[in-house]
């Protein structure tokens, strides 16, 4: 049977049957038709089941494959183990950057550690301008497509390796910039860093499409990392394995024709909010007419 027969049917056998209970809703002491109720649920509910999926650009990104983007591991070793040089590295930088606690550089890498506005403020003074949906669009669906691809990139990693963080190595938990996250986190691989993944991968975008802010761009991208070894939820090594899967994503992408024309937008759009076009003054095009006029004049006269 078809959607539209069910819902006919439903609706002559509620017709004849005039079946009208009524539900009080106490928090707003108001009531409403059973009936009326039924029929507007039913066809909200087909009408949604039969929306394509959501337009918003991350999914829109999520759901088509632009390219195959390399998992992490198969180019990059295991993270260091226990007794290997690097992971005795790992334990020094976290040891010393434990002084970091308090100071100012431990409050950024608090702020840094929220990450859920990462498009629109962790960026806004080295990028300059506020990246939304709304006046920098191409950009905003740029980014949202880097971040996806960039997770592709390190999730396998991430569920193949699960490897644990400083805070439980060393049984610290509560030390952390972000003790609210411990929970969750000792639950998420440490090896490599999302975070700085991330940070690393918008930073090589943004600075791509405003070359003359690059160095501000890629200074803010590093530090993104490094708040994550600061914060004492990742070591070293889980920061440099994830600004270099980010790396990889990007170049991957630019293998793309779509993201190009993605990118090739963006650099449009933002171009034009840094440098745009001045009109011409209503006086100048006046004397730019006179001008024309008085020439053609004087060509008849002496012609």
């Amino acid at each position: 049977m078809k959607v539209s027969e069910v819902i006919k049917a439903l609706v002559s056998a509620d017709e004849k049957t005039r079946l009208r209970p009524k539900y009080c809703i106490t928090s707003a002491n108001y009531l409403f038709n059973y009936r009326n109720f039924m029929k507007n649920f039913i066809f909200s509910l087909c009408f949604l089941l039969s929306l394509p999926a959501m337009n918003h650009p991350a999914m829109a990104a999520s759901n088509a494959e632009l390219v195959k983007i390399s998992p992490l591991i198969d180019f990059l070793p295991p993270p260091p183990a226990p007794g290997d040089p690097d992971f005795e590295r790992d334990v020094v930088i976290y040891q010393n950057t434990r002084a970091e606690k308090g100071g100012p550089r431990w409050e950024q890498a608090a702020i840094d550690a929220e990450d859920k506005k990462y498009l629109d403020d962790l960026f806004l003074e080295a990028f300059g301008l506020k990246i939304n949906s709304q006046t920098t669009p191409a950009t905003r669906e740029l980014l949202d497509l880097v971040i996806i691809y960039v997770a592709k990139t390190i999730n396998p990693a991430k569920e193949h390796y699960k490897s644990i963080r400083p805070f439980d190595y060393f049984q610290a938990l509560g030390s952390t910039c972000a003790p609210a996250h411990e929970t969750w986190l000792s639950t998420n691989s440490s090896y490599p860093s999302g975070h700085s993944a991330r940070g690393w991968g918008l930073a090589l975008i943004l600075a791509e499409i405003s070359p003359e802010r690059q160095g501000a761009i890629l200074k803010r991208g590093y530090e993104l990392g490094q708040s994550r070894v600061i914060c004492g939820v990742h070591w070293q090594s889980d920061v440099d394995s994830g600004r270099l899967a980010a790396s990889a994503a990007i170049v991957q992408l630019h293998n793309d024709p779509a993201f190009l024309n993605l990118l090739k937008k963006a650099k449009a759009e933002i171009n034009e909010l840094r440098h745009p076009a001045i009109p011409k003054k209503k006086s100048n095009l006046i004397m730019l007419w006179l001008q024309r006029l008085f020439k053609v004049a004087a060509t008849k006269h002496f012609s």
